[in-house]
């Protein structure tokens, strides 16, 4: 993939010029508020979830250097970041509502604010030459993670941006240049502090792109709200409202095409190294390690699988609205699949003290469907349940009725109050998430399964009373037909022996890849083009062939594909790869190579390459 930083988006052009107009737009007196003083605005908008986020950053970096650091360090660092919390809260407010001081002097302000932010956590890498390999590695990836929110936080604001982020990632950098690391050659450190160089100019870029996307936004709003108030001084003048109307139905409809476009792009980019991060997840969760390094690897694992669930109910609506979601019916055992995602919940209704209980009338509960949406569905249902439920039990309730097999999610959670009951299947919308706490999901779970229920005509129905708990339902047709063995496709996912061609052209995907495959019991050839992959595979056939949707240039994984099927005609393939927009999408679809989509867990490539291996035997 290559990485295009624009030369200069020129955030300082955009600011000068802006702060340079009258007051007015169009003639018309300006309704609302500047460009600079919506940037400084947002930054005080996501004040509680950021200050807890940095607070238990603190804490732990802190753990870290209890046993290896003088107690004076670490305290004072600590108090450090403690005291930039309180100021990031007193004066960014102060710099948002005091009118008194020039607009200019206000953003010089926030600047150098996210500039001593920044510089007090780099310090935190003094520590870094103590700490052990495992927390070097936590420590970079959060630093890495700081720089990554102060995108959304300072709305792609490069001065801002820049001011925080440009002395994390020196330290950062410089930390892994320079720090002595007795378990990690010298070329490994150059390797880790360049990939940290990359990723910045990906932030870089994708900061650009977010300012671009905020200024835009504004544009539009700003022009809406001029034409709103034509549209109320010209009252009586039917044709011009009319036509004022339209103009800014296409301005806004212009507006929803770039976002599109935009979130696909950034989509793309922020699905790599997270593709990436999720893998390594999975081998450090398979490493022997201490038990607080477990823990703590732990922690990472499931804040990866956090990510990848958000990031699926974005692809999953993507392939809604480009119209990919086509239903592949088969015969499926339904108690079987109810069974198997129940147990996969076990562990999270027992963290919270819950009760999960299947209820099947019968074990040969057989119907025709799609055996991944109708999981889907379920899944999302349950995980609902789940999320909503602080004490008591969820009951799963699989019963025949009439010709049909009825799936029921009891729960005896909050309930839902009647006048919200209409719009609980709205994109976005959530109960009882006002602050959009990050960990209740993008409020699209409960829409993706009514669209999938149309998608399967499955009839999907609720009701719910505040305070005594919900029930959803759907229902599926009942067939009298056997089902393939479950024994036979639980030996989908034995890798063991495998020959695997993954092509890919990020060097950090490569080598989360290499690290998984070596944990899977697999043999791999790992390479960057399809003219490396014809080499490899004239050398040693494999047994399937792994592509990267996106590679360098003119390259591409469907290419690669095609040009190893000349050599092994039918050889099993899987494209991978981290576009949503809907036209990239139907694109591969067409090509009828199946495809999954980034990021990756170990355990879901190790399924999906047992699958499409043992589909061909």
């Amino acid at each position: 993939m290559t990485i295009n930083v624009p030369s200069q988006v020129d955030n300082d052009r955009v600011m000068n010029s802006i702060s340079c107009e009258a007051s007015t737009v169009n003639g018309k007196p300006r309704t609302i508020m500047p460009l600079e003083e919506e940037i400084l605005s947002a930054k005080t908008q996501p004040v509680f979830g950021v200050v807890v986020s940095l607070f238990i950053i603190s804490l732990l970096i802190s753990y870290f250097a209890y046993d290896s650091m003088p107690v004076y360090a670490w305290a004072s660092w600590f108090a450090a970041m403690m005291m930039t919390i309180v100021a990031r809260i007193v004066v960014q407010k102060r710099l948002t509502v005091d009118q008194s001081i020039s607009i200019q002097k206000r953003m010089k302000y926030a600047i150098a604010l996210n500039a001593v932010i920044g510089i007090v956590q780099a310090s935190s890498f003094l520590f870094f030459p103590s700490f052990s390999f495992a927390e070097k590695m936590i420590q970079s990836m959060i630093m890495l993670g700081l720089t990554n929110g102060s995108i959304s936080t300072n709305s792609g604001y490069k001065p801002l941006f820049l001011a925080h982020s440009i002395p994390v990632i020196t330290a950062l950098t410089l930390a892994w240049s320079l720090s002595p690391h007795n378990d990690v050659s010298m070329i490994s450190q150059i390797g880790v502090a360049t990939l940290n160089l990359v990723y910045f100019a990906v932030q870089y870029a994708n900061a650009s792109n977010h300012f671009r996307l905020f200024k835009q936004s504004y544009e539009i709003r700003e022009q809406q709200a001029s034409l709103n108030a034509e549209l109320k001084e010209k009252n009586g003048k039917l044709d011009a409202a009319l036509s004022s109307a339209v103009q800014a139905r296409q301005e806004a409809d212009q507006a929803n095409t770039s976002k599109t476009r935009f979130l696909a792009s950034a989509s793309h980019d922020l699905r790599q190294p997270t593709h990436a991060l999720s893998l390594l997840a999975g081998v450090l969760s398979n490493r022997p390690l201490d038990e607080k390094s477990k823990a703590i690897a732990s922690d990472i694992h499931t804040a990866s699988q956090s990510l990848q669930s958000l990031m699926s109910g974005l692809l999953d609506i993507s392939k809604l609205d480009a119209g990919l979601m086509e239903p592949k019916i088969e015969i499926v055992d339904l108690h079987w699949l109810v069974s198997r995602v129940c147990s996969e919940f076990e562990t999270d209704c027992k963290n919270k003290g819950l009760r999960l209980i299947l209820n099947s009338s019968s074990r040969d509960a057989v119907t025709r469907s799609d055996p991944q949406l109708t999981e889907r569905i379920l899944s999302n249902l349950i995980s609902n349940a789940v999320k909503y439920t602080d004490e008591g039990r969820i009951e799963v309730i699989l019963e025949e009725i009439n010709d049909e097999w009825k799936v029921s999610i009891k729960d005896t959670g909050h309930g839902i109050k009647q006048d919200e009951q209409k719009r609980i299947f709205d994109e976005f919308y959530q109960i009882g998430n006002d602050h959009r706490d990050r960990s209740n999901g993008l409020g699209l779970g409960l829409a993706i399964v009514k669209r999938l229920s149309d998608v399967l005509d499955a009839n999907l129905e609720f009701e719910s009373e505040l305070d005594a708990g919900s029930t959803f339902w759907f229902s599926l047709p009942k067939v009298n037909e056997k089902t393939q063995s479950r024994e036979d496709l639980d030996q989908l996912n034995v890798l063991t022996g495998l020959h695997v061609l993954c092509v890919d052209d990020e060097a950090d995907i490569r080598n989360a890849l290499a690290l998984a495959f070596e944990v899977l019991g697999c043999s791999f050839d790992l390479v960057e083009c399809t003219q490396a992959a014809v080499e490899a595979a004239k050398h040693k056939r494999p047994d399937i062939v792994l592509a990267d949707f996106r590679l360098k240039g003119d390259d591409n994984g469907i290419k690669t594909i095609d040009t190893i099927r000349e050599i092994y005609p039918g050889i099993p393939s899987l494209l991978v790869t981290g576009d949503t927009s809907p036209e990239r999408l139907q694109h591969a679809s067409k090509v009828g190579i199946e495809m999954l989509h980034k990021p990756l867990t170990m355990e879901k490539l190790a399924q999906s390459v047992g699958e499409a291996v043992a589909k061909q035997q």
